[in-house]
């Protein structure tokens, strides 16, 4: 088939070229050639696979009217779309477009500033309207993508990530597209890897520190990385160990990517963790070819228990810290013996970790939450000693009471006018608003120290 050669000028909305300071232009065309309409479904596709909200996101502004056909110029341009921010106060255009263009395009980088980790092969220039990225796909496909007035390389590239698996293919109205392309998206696809690049990212859960060390989408073949499969694919390479100093219980836990747009990969294999044991986990599942990184999330869960999500791109997500409670109230009260004992609160916190009788470590159950509080008690009234121990203690949440769950030192003897130090873990409703320690709860005088 004889192969025909064109040229196109920039094509741009009124508006856009006005605010560039862009005029209108001839076509040129090699003698006997014809010019190729942009066919419109192809540009549709692309304006379709770019989310008209990301693209305004990335102006920073509302965009003026719906993005229309794009036709770039100097290239054979397979499909594209254009986005129109309008002006600011000083007359500043804002815009966006993105193409899909022969392989013959992808020429003129030498000295040009790569991009690594985006298609095959990715560079950074200074374009006639924009800075502009430029990808290569395999030998069938060309993408370029640019956002003005100012310069957003983030924004472009991540407009280019939507585009590498559009298909190459022939279209209705006789599209210009790549030669000797005739098969399917999948035959015609490029090995293609979108690492995630806010790594690592580390969680506690049940006591065990989790750390996400590695991350991609992508086509690759697991038989032969030299090659596309038919399927895009997410995979997340996650490692933990339990250094809590307690066998982390955790059952049948689940492991799920939750991706902006609504795609979810999950993965079971999430099991009890000897204590200083590490271990490696590996999610991996099917995504759609225009899935990115962007707001994607991490959530380990397991049955009858609170959720843990964690923020895989953006700032991230602190976890394992407590919740200080209010500290520093005393109370002095008599024991069932009729002793007095001074009672201060020296430390209190909120968890969503604890551990329990038997040497395990836990997350929180659905709808609860783990109080730590450290009393200082100090015997001013028995002359023989006195004995502090886990059944003095309650925590009231909204009124109702709750003893404790865990004795983290067990029960102390104290001589006259000495103190000791005693910890303990309760468990209360997540949604208490009122929290009060209750001391001496098994004595002749309970009282009751603020905590929240």
């Amino acid at each position: 088939m004889k192969r025909i050669t064109m040229f196109f000028l920039l094509v741009l909305s009124f508006s856009l070229l006005a605010a560039c300071g862009g005029g209108g232009g001839e076509e040129e065309a090699a003698e006997g050639d014809t010019a190729v309409p942009l066919p419109v479904s192809n540009a549709s596709d692309i304006c379709a696979l770019i989310p008209a909200d990301r693209v305004s996101d990335i102006l920073g502004r509302d965009l003026v009217g719906s993005p229309a056909a794009f036709d770039y110029y100097e290239g054979t341009t397979v499909s594209g779309c254009q986005w129109d921010g309008g002006k600011d106060g000083n007359g500043n255009a804002y815009f966006a477009y993105a193409a899909v263009l022969a392989p013959d395009a992808f020429t003129g980088f030498a000295g040009a500033e790569a991009i690594a980790g985006l298609g095959d092969e990715a560079y950074v220039v200074n374009g006639p309207d924009a800075e502009q990225v430029w990808v290569r796909v395999g030998n069938d496909k060309v993408i370029v993508t640019a956002v003005g007035d100012a310069p957003n390389r983030d924004g472009a590239v991540e407009m280019a990530r939507y585009l590498l698996g559009f298909p190459v293919t022939g279209g209705g109205n006789t599209a210009v597209t790549a030669p000797t392309v005739e098969a399917t998206t999948a035959e015609t696809a490029a090995p293609t890897d979108m690492p995630l690049t806010t790594l690592p990212r580390s969680f506690t859960y049940a006591g065990v520190e989790f750390r996400v060390v590695d991350g991609r989408i992508t086509n690759r073949s697991p038989l032969d990385p030299n090659t596309a499969a038919d399927q895009f694919r997410a995979e997340l390479n996650i490692e933990g160990k339990n250094l809590s100093g307690f066998k982390a219980d955790i059952s049948n836990g689940t492991f799920r990517i939750n991706f902006a747009d609504g795609t979810a990969v999950e993965q079971l294999g999430v099991d009890p963790l000897e204590i200083n044991e590490s271990r490696a986990y590996a999610v991996s599942g099917d995504v759609l070819p225009t899935t990115q990184w962007e707001n994607a999330t991490l959530t380990l869960s397991e049955a009858d228990t609170e959720p843990l999500t964690i923020a895989l791109t953006g700032a991230e997500t602190i976890t394992g810290q407590p919740e200080p409670l209010t500290t520093g109230g005393e109370a002095t009260s008599l024991n069932k013996y009729d002793e007095s004992i001074l009672y201060q609160v020296i430390d209190a916190s909120i968890w969503l970790d604890g551990p329990q009788p038997g040497g395990y470590y836990i997350h929180v159950p659905l709808g609860k939450l783990f109080v730590m509080v450290t009393v200082k008690a100090t015997n001013t009234g028995g002359q023989s000693g006195v004995s502090i121990y886990s059944e003095q203690f309650q925590v009231s949440a909204d009124g109702e009471p709750f003893a404790v769950s865990y004795d983290v030192n067990g029960a102390q003897a104290v001589t006259l006018n000495t103190s000791t130090e005693v910890s303990y873990y309760f468990l209360v409703p997540a949604g208490a608003t009122s929290l009060q320690l209750t001391v001496a709860a098994d004595g002749k005088q309970p009282q009751q120290i603020t905590l929240r």
